[in-house]
């Protein structure tokens, strides 16, 4: 079972539900909705939103995207928090930081810094 956040009831029986512990989007089929049991309902959500501190763009296109993806995923990172934006609903709470790979034995790389730089190039290009 999965906590979620019920998004929009669609014709065709299925669901639109946001994965509370997963912070990702799906489609289900209604009958695999159940009640969430009031224990569960008390615990905090896995899943944050946040956005990458330092960088002026806030709406990246899908190729500044996977260059974000390829350059941190599944590297050791290291977060450092320059705020927290709360919102009336706990789902909807987002961090802002900065991220460091730490990958590499003698430099550090920030990742604000590489994306900036990216972005600047990409709209110069476009």
């Amino acid at each position: 079972w999965h906590r979620v956040l019920l998004k929009g009831i669609l014709t065709n029986g299925l669901v639109s539900v946001y994965e509370l512990d997963y912070g990702k989007h799906e489609l289900v089929n209604i009958r695999k909705v159940q009640p969430l049991v009031d224990m569960f309902r008390k615990l905090p959500f896995q899943a944050v939103t946040a956005q990458l501190a330092g960088v002026k763009c806030t709406q990246w296109s899908e190729e500044a995207s996977m260059v974000f993806r390829n350059h941190v995923e599944k590297k050791p990172l290291v977060a450092l928090v320059q705020t927290v934006i709360e919102s009336t609903n706990p789902w909807d709470r987002k961090v802002v930081v900065y991220l460091v790979d730490t990958s590499l034995p003698d430099t550090d790389t920030w990742i604000h810094d590489f994306m900036s730089q990216y972005l600047v190039e990409l709209s110069k290009a476009n």
